[in-house]
């Protein structure tokens, strides 16, 4: 238990210490940028989003998923993570050749066309990165696995931004988008690094090729790559139809009050970091501990997101003001936003826990059918109703998703994600009165 609250808490202080190197680089960038530049650049980071989903087609929740092959430092282990590395690269080659095809006959817009140019360049690092990050995962180095995202690629990219700028006033989105991929090249080696110093047991080579153990390493990640990429359009598909349908300047004002949401996200990610490899373990071994995890998670993310939509409730219009008075106009945008994910997070992580509990494919259901109302909802709502549509309809979109994987996780498992799960508090309130008597 303690070295379960060291990782938590340890994974917590990285997270929260890249966001606060995160921060300052956006707002250097959107001071730095002209909107417009700031849009683009906002547009290719949606593009990769949704990209890195279709192209790790699913291995890293795999790993997760098959977690117990890392207990004993087995060859099997740098088996599977090979492969997944392998497939990975695959399909981000062929992704590519799909991109120069598709702007060869003009599909590609040509206002974002340079900056997109960049994404397919940097995804082979991105989804490998994937993979890396799922692997010390599962070996139970949560620290080790988010120090290259979190720590290693935001301080080279801003160190290259201040660069930048001690030679130039300004620059444009496609430097940018260059320094992006130098700081991913450097965050993937790290991560590479990682994984490899520790003690493995590294299989024969000349062994290593097996058909069959590759296509059964493929097909087990395929239903965890639907259930990621309508994860990923569920994300940034908002991003993306405001820069098709509006412009990139007003991608730009959302982009900021999206990114200050995000903010929220750092408690979440780095209690998924930890919890779901044990949740995962749990599920199958001590139900009781199952219950508690997911509820320790729960009422966290809950009380952490009830404070950050207070902050931004009587602070947002001064947030919004640091990255240029024209920003403060997506303030609604921003409230709109932060109040849905206050309202998601009763539901806990429903989702993320219908991978580890043999319910991916009505998740690919319930996770279809929400990105379905998503994109309805962003045809409507955006022409209408401009940058708070895009925000209504993401909100109602994770709302909905994470209520209805909560349905489904209690009506199969009986598992209750939300808040209210009255039998593990009287259990915890228990636990504490025996105590002080």
């Amino acid at each position: 238990m303690n070295k379960l609250l060291r990782n938590v808490g340890s994974s917590f202080v990285i997270k929260v210490f890249g966001g606060l190197i995160v921060f300052p680089m956006s707002v250097l960038l959107a001071r730095n940028l002209t909107v417009e530049d700031f849009g683009k650049y906002s547009f290719a980071l949606s593009i990769i989003g949704i990209m890195n989903y279709l192209a790790c087609l699913g291995q890293d929740q795999a790993l997760v998923k098959n977690s117990n092959i890392f207990t004993n430092k087995k060859p099997s282990e740098v088996y599977q993570v090979m492969y997944a590395v392998i497939i990975t690269l695959l399909m981000s080659i062929v992704l590519l050749i799909l991109y120069y095809l598709c702007s060869s006959f003009n599909l590609v817009p040509v206002v974002y066309l340079d900056v997109l140019n960049y994404v397919f360049f940097l995804l082979p690092f991105f989804v490998m990165r994937r993979v890396y990050v799922a692997a010390l995962r599962c070996r139970g180095m949560p620290i080790k696995a988010i120090i290259p995202e979190s720590v290693v690629y935001p301080l080279v990219l801003i160190f290259l931004i201040f660069i930048a700028l001690s030679f130039f006033d300004t620059f444009e989105a496609e430097t940018v988008m260059f320094f992006v991929l130098i700081s991913y090249i450097t965050s993937f080696i790290f991560i590479v690094f990682f994984y490899y110093q520790s003690e493995l047991q590294i299989p024969n080579l000349r062994s290593f090729y097996s058909f069959y153990e590759f296509k059964r390493v493929l097909l087990i990640g395929v239903p965890f790559c639907l259930l990621s990429l309508t994860e990923g359009i569920s994300m940034f598909a908002d991003k993306i139809f405001v820069g098709l349908l509006i412009s990139e300047k007003e991608l730009a004002y959302y982009q900021v009050a999206s990114r200050l949401t995000e903010f929220a996200l750092f408690f979440e990610s780095a209690f998924l970091l930890v919890f779901l490899p044990l949740i995962s373990k749990a599920y199958s071994i001590n139900r009781s501990k199952f219950e508690k995890l997911i509820f320790v998670q729960t009422i966290s993310l809950f009380l952490y997101c009830s404070t950050f939509f207070l902050v931004m409730y009587f602070w947002g219009n001064e947030l919004l003001n640091i990255f240029g008075g024209s920003y403060v106009s997506a303030l609604n945008s921003l409230l709109i936003l932060m109040f849905g994910y206050l309202i998601a997070s009763f539901f806990g992580q429903s989702t993320y826990i219908c991978t580890v509990t043999n319910l991916e494919k009505q998740a690919i259901v319930i996770m279809c059918f929400s990105v379905l109302i998503n994109i309805i909802l962003l045809y409507i709502l955006i022409p209408n109703y401009g940058l708070e549509g895009a925000a209504l309809s993401k909100s109602i979109t994770e709302i909905i998703k994470k209520a209805l994987a909560s349905y489904l996780l209690y009506y199969k498992i009986k598992c209750n994600s939300t808040v209210l799960n009255f039998k593990v508090i009287i259990y915890l309130i228990r636990r504490v009165s025996e105590r002080k008597d």
